[in-house]
């Protein structure tokens, strides 16, 4: 598919789907043979991280420097594999990747044993994007109720942003 500053695309999707608001995050690489992506791929792991999606990443490059590969590791890649890459090397990636997820799928689930009715009712309505007013005024509650709710979920759910919530709570998807 050819882009609209004749680039060829090579990926694009729309993350968040269901959000309307969300905005597609789109790869493209330039005509010809020089391998020129006009988002590296630490600045898509950057705006998955920054959409809050916190999705397990294998990086596979032959033309990373150092610092890219360090810096990739640090904002969370689980793996930076060099070319060439071995069917081995990249299946024990993505076990390692799945072990991760199930792993954080067991503490989440966990964690969600330890909230109260109300809580997971707060919970419920904060993942379809409520805000404290709106929790509030559909649990018949006053606002300063429907913050501490909240309070109580983020601590006992072990994070401190929504984004972080809602990565914790799409680990399924």
């Amino acid at each position: 598919m050819a882009g609209h500053d004749g680039t060829r695309v090579i990926g694009s999707a729309s993350l968040c789907g269901e959000w309307q608001s969300t905005p597609s995050l789109r790869v493209a690489k330039r005509h010809g043979n020089r391998g020129l992506l006009s988002l590296s791929g630490v600045d898509v792991q950057a705006r998955l991280n920054e959409m809050g999606l916190g999705l397990a990443v294998i990086f596979v490059s032959g033309e990373s420097t150092v610092q890219q590969a360090v810096m990739a590791l640090d904002k969370g890649a689980l793996q930076f594999l060099v070319k060439p890459v071995s069917r081995s090397e990249l299946l024990d990636a993505v076990a390692l990747c799945m072990q991760k997820e199930l792993k954080g799928r067991h503490v989440r689930d966990g964690c969600l044993a330890r909230l109260a009715p109300r809580e997971r009712e707060v919970l419920d309505l904060l993942m379809k994007g409520y805000g404290n007013k709106e929790v509030s005024a559909k649990m018949g509650i006053s606002y300063p109720t429907a913050k501490q709710y909240k309070g109580n979920v983020m601590m006992k759910l072990n994070v401190e942003t929504m984004s972080q919530l809602m990565e914790l709570m799409n680990l399924d998807d």
